[in-house]
């Protein structure tokens, strides 16, 4: 009997030392799996926020060198950016890279380009793709890119120009005069209100403030002699016979509250205001409209779509470089 209690005792003791082998083989691999997934992880996230990176500066130097992209078209295609330093193995301060390439989804059509940016890891495991399309700003914007939706009493027919409206929500057809209304759009209400500005403007918000004669309020703003890039501190409610900018000079107006025009006021340019608009009166403005929140237009007043501004700005690099990102355009796959 003693012999056999124990044998039984080692056994016992034989399998709770297995147990314990297998714990703690079971505890090191797991732990093995968890640091490889966290550094597969952190791999994942440096390679897209450095394709990210690509994009971006991507379409700063598209603004700066759209004529060389565009010079040597092969067959009605460009294919740009392999042999050029400043876009290709691009390295950042954290060691990953980027390289970015330009090319036209349509052939002989050089309104519309594709960046592709290719964004690798420090350590090389990763690597993502990421595509995003851009126009020139005078054919890619909509008179009016609103989040919300827009409402529409009085005359009517206040949006002109043959791309007239994008909208995250429902939009009044009596507020449009012909054109294109794209409504109920996801590609408007999936981005945050950072993203959006940037796609409008190509830059942050802060860099386009550090760019940008800043006003504390609107009460501050000489609005009839103000010119180039306005950036303004809360709502703005404008009356009168004020006007804006002009056609020749127009204004990029970034208001961080909501906007209101009466009577006879008008705005010459781009208006992005990060809340709602509304138009009374005979108010009007000639160019763009951008809103985060909703527009309501009343009486005789207008969102006049002009291609003498939308020229300009393009021109001058207000928007986007002269090039704008087509919202809903950033794909990572």
């Amino acid at each position: 009997m003693q012999k056999q209690k124990g044998a039984a005792i080692l056994i016992i003791a034989v399998i709770l030392l297995i147990a314990a082998l297998l714990s703690m083989i079971y505890a090191t691999n797991h732990g093995m799996f968890q640091q490889k997934t966290a550094t597969n992880q952190y791999a994942d996230i440096q390679s897209h926020e450095a394709a990210q990176a690509g994009l971006e500066f991507g379409l700063a130097y598209l603004g700066a060198n759209s004529a060389t992209i565009l010079a040597n078209p092969s067959g009605g295609y460009i294919n740009y950016g392999a042999s050029d330093t400043n876009l290709t193995n691009v390295l950042l301060a954290n060691n990953s890279k980027y390289s970015v390439v330009f090319t036209n989804p349509t052939q002989s059509s050089y309104t519309t380009l594709r960046m592709t940016s290719t964004g690798i890891s420090a350590d090389g495991t990763s690597t993502a793709v990421i595509t995003e399309d851009v126009a020139q700003a005078a054919s890619s914007m909509s008179t009016a890119t609103i989040v919300g939706s827009i409402s529409s009493s009085g005359k009517g027919g206040n949006i002109t120009g043959a791309n007239a409206v994008t909208a995250g929500g429902s939009v009044d057809p009596n507020a449009v005069a012909g054109g294109t209304i794209s409504a109920n759009n996801n590609s408007i209400t999936d981005l945050t209100g950072l993203e959006l500005f940037t796609s409008i403007f190509g830059i942050s918000e802060a860099a386009q403030q550090s760019q940008s004669s800043v006003y504390l309020s609107s009460a501050l703003v000489p609005w009839n002699t103000v010119t180039g890039a306005v950036w303004v501190t809360g709502s703005v409610s404008l009356s009168g016979n004020t006007t804006v900018g002009t056609v020749a000079n127009p204004v990029v107006l970034i208001v961080t509250g909501s906007l209101s025009l009466s009577g006879n006021s008008t705005i010459n340019g781009i208006v992005y205001t990060m809340g709602s608009a509304a138009f009374s009166g005979t108010s009007a403005i000639n160019g763009f409209l951008v809103s985060q929140g909703s527009i309501a237009f009343s009486g005789n007043t207008s969102l006049n779509y002009n291609s003498s501004i939308a020229n300009k700005l393009a021109v001058t690099g207000s928007v986007a470089g002269g090039y704008a990102i087509i919202p809903g355009s950033w794909h990572d796959f």
